[in-house]
């Protein structure tokens, strides 16, 4: 069974958090990261066993970190290679978590049926 791009984007974005945490210690993006860390502790541990609820913390942790980088002006101050980089591996977490959700294709996940599966099996 192959991981899920998921634990990827949240991982990293974790990253470019604790990054920009670390830059300016003043204005943390705390709204980023409780939202990516309800949306991983959602889909590792939730999901698995509770779908709908799971699932339902998942998208909604999603959409807080998601929504603190489009609408908080924390994030304005930050250098705009860090807020692109935060902003991708959320769109790969939502990729991921919309794949499962709703059972719609979506791009990352063509791309590995397609492509990158074939040589990793």
């Amino acid at each position: 069974m192959a991981p899920h791009h998921f634990t990827y984007g949240a991982l990293f974005t974790l990253f470019f958090c604790a990054i920009v945490w670390d830059n300016y210690p003043e204005r943390e993006p705390m709204g980023v990261v409780f939202g990516i860390l309800v949306a991983s502790f959602s889909f590792l541990f939730t999901w698995p066993f509770y779908s709908v609820v799971g699932a339902a913390m998942t998208l909604s942790g999603l959409t807080i970190a998601t929504g603190s980088i489009l609408i908080r002006d924390v994030w304005k101050d930050y250098p705009l290679k860090w807020r692109i980089a935060t902003g991708i591996c959320i769109l790969i977490c939502w990729d991921d978590a919309l794949e499962h959700a709703f059972g719609i294709p979506t791009p990352l996940d063509l791309i590995w049926k397609h492509g990158i599966s074939q040589f990793m099996m």
